[in-house]
């Protein structure tokens, strides 16, 4: 389980949709993690925590694992370059 498995730009996607239906604080503890500190991921003018999202979408694209939680991740880069690589904009706060 990391964050090198995620290649479905439709599970970022719904990461996203969740994330609107639900809203910020819900979703950011839904999966354990904190506000996003110094990036967020732009689409359609909206703007999402980065890492949460990921560790979402990871639970979408691979629903028998599930999503990935903060102490997946380490460092911001390996989350922009992930996103990037799937054409996603992001933003530095």
């Amino acid at each position: 389980m990391s964050l090198e498995d995620i290649s479905s730009v439709g599970a970022v996607l719904q990461a996203m949709r969740e994330y609107d239906r639900i809203g910020r604080d819900a979703f950011i503890h839904k999966y354990h993690f904190g506000p996003s500190r110094t990036h967020v991921v732009l689409y359609e003018g909206r703007e999402y925590d980065s890492k949460p999202i990921l560790g979402a979408a990871h639970g979408y694209q691979f629903p028998e694992v599930g999503p990935i939680d903060c102490y997946y991740f380490h460092g911001g880069q390996p989350t922009i370059r992930k996103l990037e690589s799937l054409g996603f904009v992001m933003k530095e706060k």
